[in-house]
């Protein structure tokens, strides 16, 4: 314990300076985007980083960020529309090693306008999103090891969810309930070949009855609600996208682990994570930790559609 504490403290003072978006081109989120920047804030104070706000794209530039260690995308709504500028700034920072971690609006770029970060790094497509509803989420199986661990950007989350008997299989851990505004990708992000490891989905099998959907949005099956990507450009720069962050119901999701989740996201991005997932011949879902916060991703197979806990259905994700 004294030990991972030690690496947990270090990791967390190599984050000196994060930026946080405050502009965007769709959706307000009037309520969300002032709560996602306190929660920021105090993170900030927790691990001894600074937060400094851009208010328009203008900031956006390859020296202005240059100055930073991690740029949060606050529901940066419809960020496609961003000039072509700005969006090559963002490129070159995180081609060349640069970090996100980009919260709820942040992931609805329209498909064709921003083809880079969507369809290349996201590797989705966007649709559209329910209402604010309660939902299970549960972390993927992807993303938990053999012996249990967690991938680093889920580190402690045991801590938060539960363990059911889902089709004859009792050691998956599931989430109480979250109310948010969930989103729905007409192509679902591929783990063959990249390194993009898929974190939570939501129950679209409904197995405890507790969510409520717009029957446009719902999906049969398999549902990724967060997932995080890797080794982007020659710099190896990392981009986590995380559904949660809409209204001022993320301050009693915090209680249900978001802010030790988004505090690990950040982490894990800046190559601070003290876990690791490090592939086997034998394993491919194995974690150890390093001290230098690398991870490679391998992944065997594209996630199904099947039922929870259903043999070959879901697949492997790296």
């Amino acid at each position: 314990m004294a030990l991972f504490s030690l690496l947990a403290g270090s990791a967390a003072a190599q984050i000196k300076k994060v930026l946080v978006t405050d502009f965007v081109y769709g959706s307000l989120h009037p309520v969300g985007r002032p709560l996602c920047l306190d929660l920021i804030k105090a993170l900030g104070t927790e691990m001894g980083y600074t937060v400094e706000v851009a208010a328009t794209e203008g900031k956006i530039t390859a020296d202005y960020l240059k100055g930073f260690d991690l740029a949060v995308w606050n529901s940066m709504s419809q960020n496609g529309l961003q000039s072509a500028a700005a969006k090559a700034a963002w490129q070159a920072w995180i081609e060349g090693g640069g970090a996100v971690l980009s919260l709820h609006a942040s992931g609805d770029t329209r498909t064709g306008t921003w083809t880079w970060l969507m369809e290349g790094v996201m590797d989705a497509k966007y649709e559209g999103h329910s209402d604010v509803v309660p939902a299970d989420v549960w972390i993927h199986t992807g993303a938990i090891a053999a012996n249990g661990q967690f991938h680093p950007i889920l580190k402690n989350q045991d801590k938060y969810f539960k363990q059911y008997a889902i089709a004859g299989e009792a050691q998956k851990r599931w989430a109480q309930p979250w109310a948010d505004e969930w989103y729905k990708y007409t192509k679902n992000p591929d783990p063959q070949g990249k390194d993009l490891t898929v974190l939570l989905e939501l129950d679209e099998f409904n197995k405890r009855g507790v969510t409520s959907w717009d029957p446009a949005i719902a999906k049969t099956g398999y549902h990724p609600m967060a997932w995080s990507r890797g080794n982007i450009g020659t710099g190896k720069g990392r981009l986590v996208w995380i559904c949660t962050g809409h209204d001022d119901k993320i301050m009693a999701a915090k209680d249900k682990g978001l802010k030790e989740l988004w505090k690990n996201a950040m982490l894990w991005a800046t190559k601070n994570s003290a876990g690791c997932k490090t592939p086997s011949a034998s394993n491919y879902n194995e974690w150890a930790d390093k001290e230098d916060g690398t991870c490679v991703t391998t992944a065997l197979g594209v996630p199904g559609a099947g039922t929870p806990g259903s043999s070959g259905t879901r697949g492997t994700n790296g």
